[in-house]
């Protein structure tokens, strides 16, 4: 049983309606941010009840999402749980949803969780506003929300570092690696690594991944040299002009 049966007060107004036995609320350290760099979200789970609830544990749960809203009122949700893809044949793909532990909270308790969201999906995390909000709705008649958490997001100086630690991480998948390539390319057009088609499952061969090491190398000792230049500091106000 996920929900208890009350009165709701919203906005002036005395409604029949539902309130949920557990409650979210998010927190993060602080609003302003380079492109890049940590955002850890902290997400608290609480038991509103008198009685001992069960629940999937949110951060391996499909159905607990995060919604970013960005100054163009364009939304995104992405999910705390994964989904695993297995190659079955040519023509067949499965899919698998992470297995979440059960979390049971007694009544008053609390479960909290931190996830370093720029880091999961950095491609979120662009320049610009955006508006944080948790959602679960693992119960299919009510959908919780948490408080809602205002950011910034500035490409500085220290975003080309960060980005050139996700192109240089092989442990990453070649969609982050060209992602992150394409922002640095903004500012070092000569950067390119070579990675598989999208649509591709393999890691870069043995050569392109020397070849792109030395890529980064190469762009490490240019940004040695340019990161304090006038022309790499236009092209870096010029891209948060594209977003501000």
């Amino acid at each position: 049983m996920d929900r208890i049966f009350s009165i709701l007060i919203l906005g002036g107004f005395l409604i029949k309606g539902t309130i949920c036995m557990k409650t979210i609320s998010i927190s993060i350290e602080k609003e302003d941010y380079y492109m890049g760099e940590e955002i850890n979200l902290s997400v608290k789970y609480k038991n509103e009840t008198k009685s001992t609830i069960k629940f999937k544990d949110p951060i391996k749960t499909w159905e607990v999402s995060l919604r970013t809203v960005n100054s163009d009122d364009n939304v995104e949700d992405v999910h705390f749980g994964k989904i695993f893809y297995t190659k079955i044949r040519e023509d067949f793909v499965r899919a698998t949803i992470e297995e979440a532990d059960t979390v049971e909270l007694d009544p008053g308790g609390e479960y909290q969780f931190t996830d370093n969201i720029a880091k999961r999906w950095p491609e979120v995390f662009i320049p610009g506003y955006f508006t944080l909000q948790v959602m679960d709705e693992t119960n299919d008649d009510m959908t919780i929300y948490s408080n809602q958490l205002k950011i910034k997001i500035l490409f500085s100086e220290d975003s080309p570092p960060a980005l050139l630690n996700i192109a240089a991480d092989t442990e990453r998948t070649s969609f982050y690696r060209r992602w992150a390539m394409e922002w640095l390319q903004k500012i070092y057009p000569d950067f390119i690594l070579k990675l598989p088609a999208e649509d591709e499952d393999e890691p870069p061969s043995e050569n392109d991944e020397n070849f792109n090491m030395q890529q980064v190398d190469h762009f490490k000792k240019w940004w040695a040299e340019k990161r304090n230049t006038k022309q790499v500091r236009v092209k870096i106000e010029n891209i948060n002009k594209g977003y501000f």
